[in-house]
């Protein structure tokens, strides 16, 4: 109800003004707003509608979809890195294969998610991504597995210096990996191009 009040209202022009305006911009100014936007729709073509430019605001949008789609693969690849960790010590406490074994998916991961990231962000945030994946792994997933069993370190010999050399070595190995997941990503977009 009050959507077509306000569409119905009519266009307020100062009686100041009405003097001074032309018979033809009054009469349209004293018609309903409804009938005005109709009538400028009606205007363009088929073909104007096509290549008109968007409206000033429609940007918004497309920035906000474009922000979230990337946010959304670095999440879902901080959690597979969780996940992939939590496997694997399952994997070894229940198979018995050495636990290191599990670097080698591990550093597939990182690549594939850092070319995942390469293709719709760029180069450097793959490099980015594969140091936020090291540093999760390095944290969250070593907590896991500690949980779990394979992770876990002989009782005190984990300092915060074991720690803090741990974390850096990994967050640059998963710098390495990004690298080579968004060198990856670079390569095979120069050759659709080509």
């Amino acid at each position: 109800m009050d959507l077509y009040r306000v569409q119905s209202q009519k266009a307020f022009v100062p009686a100041m003004w009405q003097a001074r305006l032309p018979q033809s911009l009054l009469f349209h100014a004293q018609r309903p707003l409804s009938a005005l936007r109709l009538q400028t729709g009606n205007r363009l073509t088929t073909r104007s509608r096509r290549t008109a430019s968007p409206p000033l605001n429609s940007s918004v949008r497309l920035h906000k979809e474009s922000f979230l789609k990337p946010l959304k693969s670095i999440l879902l690849a901080l959690l597979a890195v969780i996940a992939f960790d939590a496997l694997a010590a399952i994997a070894s406490q229940t198979v018995g294969f050495p636990y290191a074994y599990a670097a080698f998916g591990s550093a597939l991961l990182y690549i594939f998610f850092a070319r995942l990231i390469a293709r719709s962000s760029g180069f450097w945030a793959a490099v980015l991504l594969g140091m936020a994946m090291g540093l999760v792994d390095a944290s969250a997933g070593w907590a896991v597995s500690w949980a779990i069993g394979p992770g876990r370190l002989p009782p005190g010999s984990l300092t915060v210096a074991v720690w803090l050399l741990t974390a850096v070595s990994v967050v640059v190995l998963g710098a390495v990996y990004g690298l080579i997941g968004g060198g990856i990503s670079a390569i095979t977009r120069r050759q659709r191009a080509a």
